[in-house]
């Protein structure tokens, strides 16, 4: 029964995250024609990752977390696109609306309060009440600073809805970097 629920866990998490991924689509001119397609993509990448790994079985990813490269690679560049993402989506769905440096600050902003408020919270949950629900404040913050931030450019639903699927998939990229960051972190310091 156990094993059925982690098989349904990992179906639902590869699911939200090839809808985060089409969801971008809803930012183009055509979302009908854009939204399937964003989706095909990352299923034809997903599905030739799988197929690549299933024919190599002898370079799994046990291996590779065994290099000593291999996760601060990964991580580091997932950590990078995850930086640069955002605006990069936002100057090719929303020509002229802001330019490139807001919005990097904004996204450097929202990673460290991220950060802050997760560290606070796994820290002090057991030791200290208050700084855990101060974590869980810093993290409700956060959540408002895409639309505090787009809010003097463009109020239409459109535009605040773009900018949460795009913070969705910068959250998503840069939280499976930056946990492949902190393990190897840990591992090496430990």
């Amino acid at each position: 029964m156990k094993q059925i629920l982690l098989l349904i866990g990992k179906i639902l998490a590869w699911l939200i995250f090839i809808s985060a991924f089409a969801a971008i689509g809803l930012g183009t001119e055509n979302p009908g024609v854009m939204v399937p397609v964003y989706a095909l993509t990352m299923i034809v990448i997903l599905g030739l990752i799988y197929l690549y790994s299933t024919k190599h079985k002898r370079h799994s990813f046990e291996d590779m977390k065994s290099s000593s490269f291999m996760p601060y690679i990964i991580g580091g560049g997932l950590s990078l696109i995850s930086l640069f993402l955002p605006a990069f989506l936002m100057i090719k769905y929303r020509p002229g609306l802001i330019s490139f440096f807001p919005i990097f600050l904004i996204t450097i902003v929202m990673l460290i309060l991220g950060v802050a408020g997760i560290w606070l919270i796994n820290c002090y949950s057991k030791k200290n009440k208050v700084f855990a629900y101060i974590g869980y404040l810093v993290l409700l913050a956060t959540a408002a600073i895409p639309a505090i931030g787009i809010s003097g450019y463009d109020n239409s639903y459109s535009t605040m809805g773009m900018v949460y699927y795009i913070t969705l998939l910068e959250a998503i990229v840069a939280w499976t970097g930056m946990s492949a960051l902190a393990k190897k972190l840990i591992k090496t310091n430990e």
